[in-house]
């Protein structure tokens, strides 16, 4: 029985620890590739769409609920060629085919790159530490509302 009043409280606690733990993990990997990794110039080869979306027929989305993933080509300082897709989606119209952008990329890992722009950096730990922060939040309050409950109730 006790166990039936806890288990919300729980369920909040390990879903707020998962969203702040991936928030600091992927704000800290972003930091860290943008202080010490490296730099170059890359060029967008093509625009990949996912979700819910209409092709015009050239492979972007004329009118989306979809993501469009840019896939970059680019060359690290060493010479290596590397041609990925983004991990990071982007409304529609925000890139366009052959634009030139600056690429950031872990040095002794270069297929962990990202587009230097600050969405593509920040918003992911932004979204997870909000969630954690308000999921948090809520978890406080109902863990007072029942201890409040419990110290009325004796």
């Amino acid at each position: 029985m006790k166990i039936k009043r806890i288990l919300p409280e729980a369920i909040f606690t390990i879903i707020t620890v998962f969203c702040c733990a991936v928030a600091f993990s992927t704000f800290f990997k972003s930091h860290v590739i943008e202080k010490h990794g490296g730099r170059t110039q890359g060029k967008i080869v093509r625009l990949e769409t996912s979700g819910d979306s209409l092709s015009n027929g050239n492979g972007v989305s004329g009118s989306s609920k979809g993501s469009v993933f840019p896939v970059v080509h680019f060359t690290t300082l060493k010479g290596q060629d590397i041609e990925q897709k983004s991990r990071i989606g982007f409304s529609s119209g925000r890139f366009k085919e052959g634009q030139a952008v600056t690429v950031i990329y872990d040095k002794d890992n270069p297929l962990l790159w990202q587009i230097n722009s600050w969405w593509d950096m920040y918003v992911l730990p932004i979204i997870f530490a909000t969630i954690g922060v308000i999921l948090g939040g809520f978890t406080l309050i109902r863990v007072a509302f029942k201890l409040k409950q419990l110290a009325s109730s004796k």
